[in-house]
């Protein structure tokens, strides 16, 4: 068995591990915001460069640049959104089908292995994803869509991002839980607000100096990622840290909207706890002999009875009146959410401006949404709870207050006649901020088991990944048409969104805790 550490070195250990898993995640924010704010540029540049070299060879750059402006035609633009749907839904449902795999394969071997196999499989990734549109001259662009086979490999970035939280989790005082979640959601939305920076900067230098920044960054979380221990922590501190988390008040769940994670983490937590993972210390030939089988059921299990029975969960708890409303609103919102993903190609293409001009503005939303989430908890304690009263009157008028806020600038983001006005309504988006949290906190709090509670949340994470499944063809669906028809107003990809919003802002008058 391995020694186990004094007491004096337990702590010490455990900080290591925090500061460790604090790092990776935000290194990992930092390339997927680099990542986001590149990908529409290098789609748009690879389409263009294919239909001029076969039109007008002239206007390709020898180093394969195509001038921006001339990528805005009706018919590129309708290509580029095909493309960016199709890589974007790919992405989607293999990470929504190895999920439970990767869950219960966690459970058995230990995350850290999990963790090695994913950043591994990532890295991978995002060298063949540059590799697709750097080798243009070599390689069909079409190639990049196989980038989701290496999701499959090691289960894409939501697995990734809740083992690294279990591993926070794990390390963290239960009395120091709020003050780490803090600095990590300052921490990562620093690192987002640098990585979309950098990332629209470059895009007037040499994208691919982005996609080399990327991959050297995920090529570095694999080491880190080794230094883990087996385990992510005691059990029993992560279902303290669970329950934590489920019953905390607004406030701290407000905060916690900060981290990538935050809609993922409850699901996995109660599933790789579901069975032990194995120990370091297994007797080889026993080992071996017991845990092939083992591994074979496992993945087996994962890919039809867990797939299965995460479907099965959330039409039970559509069964309940009051979680029935609450996961209603949950695929509204996250529906509406999705259009984020298309809202580069759309801004930049109606308003005749730069995609470096347009993540510059979704950098400056980052710090004002992470402005808005740290005052959420000032504003919950001292103005709100007072004049309220009720813990679940502040969180539905936080409900009512960021569907408004997000109603208003989806209003002014369509009838925006310039960039300007646009950005102005992103930033009233911005501070809209806390809806889900302070949904969750409202359903937490009007449910009186805590059976009832895990269902509700391990359910939450289905369901906005099939809105997400859905949203992405409905709004990429919305602009192609808007693209191809010049003679419908391009705000009309906005006012749907508003549609979606006003649907489920008329939906919380149902929205009633159970008695």
């Amino acid at each position: 068995m391995m020694n186990k550490p004094t007491s004096s070195g337990q702590p010490r250990a455990r900080l290591s591990v925090q500061w460790c898993a604090m790092l990776a995640m935000a290194l990992d924010g930092l390339g997927c915001a680099m990542t986001k704010a590149s990908q529409t540029f290098l789609i748009e540049q690879a389409i263009c460069r294919a239909y001029y070299t076969e039109h007008d060879p002239s206007f390709v750059t020898p180093d394969g640049r195509v001038p921006e402006a001339l990528c805005k035609t009706e018919e590129l633009q309708s290509r580029v959104t095909l493309f960016a749907a199709g890589l974007d839904f790919s992405m989607l449902i293999t990470c929504f089908l190895a999920s439970p795999i990767y869950t219960r394969l966690a459970s058995l071997v230990g995350a850290r292995q999990i963790l090695i196999l994913n950043t591994t499989s990532f890295a991978l990734r995002m060298a063949w994803y540059a590799a697709a549109f750097y080798l243009h001259n070599i390689i069909d662009v079409r190639w990049v869509l196989l980038s989701a086979f290496f999701d499959l490999l090691g289960g894409g970035i939501p697995m990734r991002e809740i083992l690294l939280y279990l591993y926070i989790a794990g390390s963290v005082p239960e009395e120091g839980m709020t003050g780490t979640f803090n600095l990590l959601s300052a921490i990562l939305i620093g690192m987002m607000s640098l990585g979309t920076f950098i990332g629209a900067r470059l895009l007037n230098v040499n994208v691919f100096i982005t996609c080399a920044l990327i991959v050297a960054v995920y090529v570095f979380l694999v080491p880190l990622v080794s230094l883990f221990p087996h385990h992510h922590g005691e059990q029993s501190q992560s279902q303290r840290t669970l329950r934590t988390y489920n019953t905390d008040d607004a406030s701290g769940d407000e905060i916690r909207s900060l981290m990538i994670v935050d809609e993922t983490v409850d699901e996995m937590v109660i599933a790789i706890q579901s069975d032990p993972p194995f120990m370091a210390d297994h007797d080889g030939d026993q080992a071996t002999k017991a845990r092939t089988p083992t591994l074979f059921r496992a993945l087996l299990r994962a890919a039809t009875v867990d797939l299965y029975l995460s479907i099965e969960l959330v039409v039970q708890t559509f069964r309940h009146p009051f979680t029935r409303r609450v996961m209603m609103l949950f695929f509204g919102t996250t529906l509406a959410a999705v259009i984020s993903m298309t809202t580069p190609q759309w801004a930049s293409g109606t308003f005749q401006t730069s995609l470096s001009q347009v993540d510059q503005i979704t950098a400056l939303e980052q710090i004002i949404s992470a402005c808005t989430l740290l005052a959420l908890p000032l504003l919950s304690r001292y103005v709100l709870r007072p004049r309220l009263h009720a813990k679940h009157a502040v969180d539905l008028a936080i409900i009512v207050g960021s569907l408004l806020t997000g109603i208003l600038s989806a209003l002014v983001i369509a009838m925006a006649p310039s960039l300007s006005i646009y950005a102005i309504g992103v930033a009233i988006g911005a501070t809209g901020m806390g809806l889900s949290d302070a949904l969750r906190s409202f359903a937490t709090s009007g449910l009186s088991s805590e059976e009832a509670v895990q269902r509700l949340y391990m359910s939450i994470r289905t369901v906005q990944t099939l809105a997400a499944i859905a949203g992405t063809p409905l709004w990429s669906g919305l602009l192609l048409w808007i693209i191809s028809n010049p003679s419908v107003p391009r705000g009309l990809l906005y006012l749907g969104n508003c549609g979606v919003l006003i649907t489920c802002l008329l939906s919380i008058k149902f929205l009633q805790r159970p008695s």
